[in-house]
């Protein structure tokens, strides 16, 4: 035998939204991003569930969005569901035959202003004793009762009473409560209307965004906090929905009913102004969260420990379970692996939907967006990643090779190069910044030399001395004919010396020697000499003192420290004879020059 069919109503939970047109309304989009649906004054929609071309009517006010609500039935040939209209065959309670109407019943109520105080997700487990009411100087139970505004339940079908209002007067077999009349700056009469269209379909429209206080006296009406001011009422409103099917029996040719087993619920909000683009956090994420984690809706993420690979099955509405379920040892899935179109595009792609709000992405060519040049292309991101031997392999080598040659050296220097490029003089520049820079320089250990070559003479791998800059290990060479060794006073030592890259060597004019290594390691020794040099300037010393008199200077400045010389300062050419600050100098000269050219020192 087969299984009897299942109603429900659909959506489970129904938007409606504000409008303070009287007359003009839509239906509210029943889609992801889509706009709302146009409609005629008895609620049927266009054809194809056209979208609206405007939102306000001719006199510019904002139309009303109306929730609209129908019924699926499910059985074995439409396990998905399929939707009810009036003549469709139903069965149900013993009976079957052809629907012939459907009775809807919805009631919309307010209850905020006797309701606890607002405070972010305080209330979301529950609210604790002591939690501050608003309104709290009502104090009697009966006069707290009057603070919610409750039209009560409207009923209506699709043949002979197709339209209600929750007003403050259409329910006279029901105990209404509405605010008191007179308020400032706007009364409430109405929390919204209900009909249906030509299809049995319900659709549920909210207020009209009044809002008023009853307070009266000085300074009132005014409003104290952004959501817990006293005295104050407005028409938003949420309620159940409720259904019941009216078919021809068959065989008895008799009106027979069905209720539909579980109700709805419709929420009226404030109106939705760019309906196209998706919150960051939609309600469906937030209900999905809550029945992930509280209802046991997908075991297989969140469930019990060990339980993964066989996931449990547990019913939503039996507590006994869910309370045993939830004392378990329950945990997330590490094995779990997301659905990039389901679990992971949404959040880039509402993101990237927001930089239609602003045009800071504007300024820098929207470099995250959608397209193929952007960040946030979907056909790249969903490729899983992998690792690839061969690329890797070719990574590897690179990187070993611009460390081997300095390249990411010269990187992480090129921020203070730029900047020592950018000033008048040597030393001029932030001296925070060249000062490190220069010191973590001279820290960094010597990297491998390389073998040097001239004319068939092989050196060993430590390059040689030449004229003007001394090392701190000399070395010795193999080679078949004599060469001229440049003298080299002891005292003039290279700034370079201990420096973790080897100087440049290849033979010049004066004699001196320089590696054959490319170009563009060079340049990068030269200009990391320059670094160096000039974070060590001193620019205070620019006199000479003689050998017979070491306590005056040509220039007035004090004495510097024995054996010690600034050593920014070029060496002096000719013959050193005498000395300054303890330093070998020439007599004639008349102070040390700055060394302002782009190179390392040069032997003269």
């Amino acid at each position: 035998m087969a299984d009897p069919k299942i109603y429900r109503i659909h959506p489970a939970v129904g938007i409606a939204r504000l409008g303070d047109s009287p007359e003009a309304f839509c239906i509210t989009p029943e889609k992801p991003a889509q706009l709302p649906i146009e409609c005629d004054a008895n609620g049927n929609a266009a054809k194809g569930d056209a979208p609206i071309k405007h939102f306000k009517d001719s006199k510019g006010r904002i139309k009303r969005q109306a929730a609209r609500f129908q019924i699926f039935a499910y059985d074995e040939a439409h396990p998905e569901g399929i939707a009810l209209r009036i003549g469709d065959h139903v069965e149900g309670g013993g009976n079957r035959g052809k629907l012939v109407d459907i009775q809807w019943r919805v009631q919309l109520a307010n209850k905020k202003a006797a309701w606890f105080t607002f405070d972010g997700l305080r209330g979301e487990a529950g609210y604790p004793d002591g939690t501050p009411l608003r309104n709290a100087g009502i104090t009697d139970p009966v006069e707290r009762q009057k603070l919610i505004i409750d039209a009560g339940p409207q009923a209506l079908d699709c043949t002979s009473r197709r339209k209600a209002r929750f007003g403050r007067h259409t329910n006279p077999a029901y105990a209404v409560t509405f605010p008191p009349a007179g308020m400032a700056p706007n009364e409430i009469d109405t929390l919204g209307d209900m009909m249906t269209d030509d299809d049995g379909r319900l659709l549920v429209l909210g207020g009209h965004g009044n809002s008023g206080s009853f307070l009266s006296g000085f300074g009132h009406p005014r409003i104290e906090t952004y959501a817990n001011s006293d005295g104050w009422f407005d028409d938003i409103s949420d309620g159940p929905v409720m259904a019941r099917l009216v078919m021809m029996e068959e065989r008895v040719q008799a009106l027979r009913y069905i209720d539909v087993e579980y109700p709805a619920w419709v929420l009226v909000g404030y109106p939705r102004y760019a309906p196209e683009i998706l919150d960051m956090i939609t309600l469906e994420d937030v209900v999905e969260d809550m029945s992930i984690r509280e209802f046991a809706y997908r075991t297989d993420m969140y469930g019990t420990a060990g339980t993964f690979d066989a996931p449990q099955k547990i019913d939503p509405t039996d507590t006994a379970a869910l309370l045993h379920w939830k004392a378990g040892p329950v945990e997330w899935n590490p094995a779990y692996r997301p659905w990039f179109w389901r679990d992971i595009w949404p959040i880039i792609f509402r993101a990237d939907e927001f930089s239609y709000f602003a045009n800071i992405l504007q300024q820098s060519n929207f470099p995250h967006n959608q397209t193929s040049r952007g960040t946030f292309d979907p056909y790249r991101l969903c490729i899983p990643p992998r690792i690839a031997p061969r690329a890797l392999a070719q990574k590897e080598a690179r990187a070993q090779a611009d460390h081997i040659g300095g390249r990411l050296l010269e990187n992480a220097v090129e921020p203070s190069l730029m900047l020592l490029d950018a000033t008048q003089a040597p030393g001029t520049a932030n001296d925070a910044v060249v000062g490190d820079a220069g010191t973590t320089l001279k820290r960094r250990r010597r990297l491998s030399p390389l073998p040097y070559v001239r004319h068939g003479m092989v050196k060993r791998r430590v390059p040689m001395p030449c004229a003007g800059i001394r090392h701190s290990a000399r070395t010795t060479r193999r080679r078949t004919t004599p060469m001229r060794q440049p003298a080299m006073p002891m005292t003039r030592r290279s700034p370079m010396s201990s420096h973790a890259l080897p100087l440049p060597r290849r033979r010049h004019g004066s004699g001196c020697w320089r590696s054959p290594a490319p170009r563009r390691d060079r340049n990068l020794q030269r200009r990391t000499a320059r670094l160096i040099l000039t974070s060590r300037s001193r620019r205070r010393c620019g006199g000479w003192r003689s050998n017979t008199d070491p306590g005056n200077c040509s220039t007035g400045h004090l004495p510097q420290q024995a054996g010690t010389r600034p050593p920014t300062l070029a060496a002096p050419r000719g013959n050193i004879s005498s000395t300054c600050c303890a330093n070998p100098v020439r007599k004639t000269c008349s102070g040390w020059k700055p060394i302002r050219r782009h190179g390392p020192i040069i032997c003269r």
